[in-house]
């Protein structure tokens, strides 16, 4: 957590429990919330949240509507032979990113206002598989769009 003339944010790794279950095998996934008690409306936008690596390596927050990306997963298939009896089977099959979950539960790129709360999942390329420590970096932004905020959170990895 860091705070900041009024304002702090959260960030929280391992939290994400939703469709796809296995998501962390393809992205970064962070739980973010961002409480304003600056006296001022800031605005958030994902091209000013990133991941950044010891290594000088910066991963951006990725725009929901450009993700270009699938998992693995099983889907149960149901089918009858010729007795008549009902069999089921498991198939791999490519869940395209993001899911509607992932939507749902994406923070909400935009205003936050003086006085309230912002919170939701930042989906990064996954910096864990080739850092062993980053930051979580953010840039709040004025009603003017001018940086008012630079706030940076450190994360150890367990790998």
């Amino acid at each position: 957590m860091a705070r900041s003339s009024g304002v702090a944010v959260e960030v929280s790794a391992n939290l994400w429990n939703g469709n796809p279950e296995n998501l962390t095998e393809a992205l970064l996934p962070l739980f973010v919330s961002v409480k304003n008690l600056s006296g001022e409306t800031l605005w958030i936008s994902y091209a000013d949240c990133a991941v950044v690596g010891d290594s000088g390596a910066r991963y951006p927050a990725l725009e929901l509507n450009s993700m270009n990306r699938s998992v693995k997963g099983q889907r149960t298939a149901m089918s009858r032979d010729r007795a008549g009896d009902s069999n089921v089977t498991l198939r791999t099959v490519s869940i395209p990113l993001p899911t509607a979950e992932m939507r749902e539960q994406a923070f909400p790129q935009g205003v936050v206002r003086n006085g309230g709360r912002e919170e939701g999942f930042l989906y990064f390329d996954d910096a864990t598989k080739v850092e062993t420590r980053f930051s979580f970096g953010v840039v709040l932004r004025g009603e003017d769009r001018e940086p008012r905020l630079v706030m940076m959170i450190p994360f150890v990895t367990g790998r």
